[in-house]
């Protein structure tokens, strides 16, 4: 398991930008180490991807089977107090499950308006695993951090 807050794989100032180009040093180091170390599970949070940049840009599609949720309005809705607080841009989570291991991986479906995404392995035996990250933003707010821990844990258990 390789966990990181890669504080965007995208140069920041191309934040902004519609398509954005990768930040190839950061993608070369990060792939690199995963393939030497043969790690069978990452996790990123701070992704900065938008849905112009495909999963194979990552990693390959022929190794890992990846889960990400993107920054959107949705996933990170502006602050009604303070709606000068709101970035647009940034965040982001992803989940990247190799391949070639013996175990079954479906994304959870949590419902809720956060940069969450839950992962559920299964093993031959049977055994279940959850893999969850969460991005929590400064601009969240108490209120609705405990709402999403709420939902988090409902979802998860049902």
């Amino acid at each position: 398991l390789y966990y990181q807050n890669v504080q965007g794989l995208i140069p920041f100032g191309q934040l902004g930008e519609t398509n954005p180009i990768l930040d190839t040093t950061k993608i070369l180091e990060m792939s690199t180490y995963v393939m030497q170390n043969k790690i069978d599970i990452v996790i990123l949070n701070e992704t900065w991807l938008k849905r112009s940049i495909f999963d194979n840009e990552i990693f390959p599609l022929t190794q890992f089977k990846i889960f990400r949720k993107d920054r959107t309005a949705w996933t990170h809705p502006p602050d009604p107090i303070n709606p000068k607080r709101f970035r647009k841009n940034g965040g982001g989570v992803l989940i990247a499950v190799r391949s070639d291991i013996d175990i079954i991986s479906k994304e959870i479906k949590l419902g809720s308006g956060a940069e969450i995404i839950a992962v559920e392995l299964t093993t031959p035996s049977g055994a279940k695993f959850i893999i969850c990250t969460c991005y929590r933003v400064g601009t969240l707010g108490m209120e609705k951090r405990k709402k999403y821990r709420l939902r988090l844990c409902v979802d998860t258990t049902a």
